[in-house]
């Protein structure tokens, strides 16, 4: 296995010419859609199925947990960065043998029904897909951030967020909504189905030499930290979703408990997805080419706060949770997550290129805001078992203002960095 290279700059820049870098951009859509698939599955259908089962709160709160690996992620970054199989490439090595793990972990979880006995052995087989989609992130952040510029990188981070999110869509509402009609284990294995269309692009991709000098000492956790500016960024990017995390944590919990059928919940959950692409992603992308990037971070914010006032109302009384009142409730918190995410992402791939180890320190902002995220939605539920839905989502606004709060400090702090082009 390869554990160092020294190329030259214009090498590791070879396909950021306008033409590759439209392939290169479909293959890191496909790879980001990819990941989100086992994401969905574990985060949105997962809870949604055990709670249907009448399973407590208390356990549902857990289920974050399978993330993990999602969170700490860095901790194996810099091994990713700088070891890989010539035959294949430094990115290509991580992204190919990733995809197919991930497609034997979910067929496992295919034939490994939730509930009674084989429950353990979904679990654990949810847990490894979340490792390998978190493993093969590493690669496919620190490919976009070394060969992609401008408005190509923008591109990449819109597909980051929106394809991410399409497949958590896929995997997420997109389960629920079929699963009552198809069956759990066709359900799952027209995921592993998707999930091999995914590779394709992958495998007849054949990667240039790295731009870069890599050598197995090149990437450091310790390096990243001790970066000018890194911790205002870390910041906001451990916060930014939190608050639409508990929204989206609580509000399907919400409605089950309402008595909403799984695809009922699976719709809503639909809408608010496909508002985060279509709205917040689209909308991020034109304000961040008119370099409106802090701004788009604390209005994506806004506008997620704005959701979150909606539910507390359906708990209160003051509303009826309805498809069009949940769906606009829904619309606006994927909306404003959408727009704030492009933004965010952004910033950490610009600040990242401007190092030696891309993935590593993408990885890094990529894994405290899974931290964040893992962190809001247990302690929103912990905070729903115990004082109610409305306490958890008010918790969710008090997050959402702590983090207008740190990104207005972190824009004053990063004053003297060029981070919109």
């Amino acid at each position: 296995m390869q554990t160092s290279a020294t190329t030259s700059a214009d090498a590791g820049r070879a396909d950021s010419l306008p033409g590759s870098q439209t392939s290169l951009i479909v293959l890191i859509g496909a790879l980001y859609f990819a990941q989100g698939v086992p994401l969905g599955f574990i985060f949105q259908a997962f809870p949604a199925m055990l709670r249907s089962q009448d399973a407590p709160l208390e356990l549902i709160a857990w289920v974050p947990a399978l993330g993990l690996p999602w969170a700490f992620k860095f901790l194996w970054a810099p091994w990713i960065d700088t070891r890989w199989l010539p035959a294949l490439g430094r990115r290509r090595t991580w992204l190919i043998s990733m995809q197919i793990l991930m497609m034997l972990a979910m067929g496992t979880v295919a034939l490994a029904p939730l509930g009674g006995a084989t429950m353990g052995a979904a679990m654990a087989a949810l847990l490894a897909a979340s490792f390998v989609s978190a493993t093969q992130d590493i690669a496919t952040d620190g490919l976009a951030a070394e060969r992609l510029t401008g408005k190509a990188l923008i591109g990449a981070n819109a597909l980051s967020v929106g394809g991410m999110m399409a497949g958590v869509l896929t995997g997420g509402a997109g389960t629920l909504l079929v699963v009552e009609h198809l069956g759990f284990t066709p359900t799952i294995a027209g995921l592993v189905a998707i999930l091999a269309l995914c590779a394709i692009p992958v495998l007849i991709w054949r990667e240039d030499a790295p731009g870069k000098e890599v050598t197995s000492a090149g990437a450091s956790l310790l390096r990243s930290v001790k970066r000018p500016h890194f911790l205002p960024i870390f910041a906001v990017a451990g916060l930014y979703a939190a608050a639409h995390i508990t929204e989206t944590s609580l509000a399907k919990l919400f409605l089950v408990d309402q008595g909403w059928s799984l695809g009922e919940v699976g719709l809503v959950a639909t809408i608010g997805s496909l508002a985060m692409i279509a709205i917040g992603c689209g909308a991020g992308s034109w304000a961040l080419l008119r370099g409106n990037i802090w701004r788009c971070i604390q209005t994506g914010l806004a506008v997620g706060t704005l959701a979150l006032l909606i539910w507390i109302g359906f708990v209160l009384g003051y509303a009826t949770p309805s498809l069009l009142t949940a769906g606009i409730a829904a619309a606006l918190g994927g909306a404003g997550l959408g727009l704030a995410a492009v933004a965010v992402f952004t910033i950490a791939m610009r600040f990242s290129a401007r190092g030696n180890q891309t993935g590593t320190d993408v990885t890094l902002f990529k894994s405290i805001n899974v931290i964040g995220e893992i962190g809001a939605a247990s302690a929103a539920t912990m905070v729903a078992a115990k004082a109610g839905y409305g306490a958890g989502f008010a918790f969710g606004i008090a997050l959402a203002v702590l983090a207008i709060a740190l990104a207005s400090l972190a824009r004053r702090q990063t004053r003297t960095l060029d981070l919109t082009s």
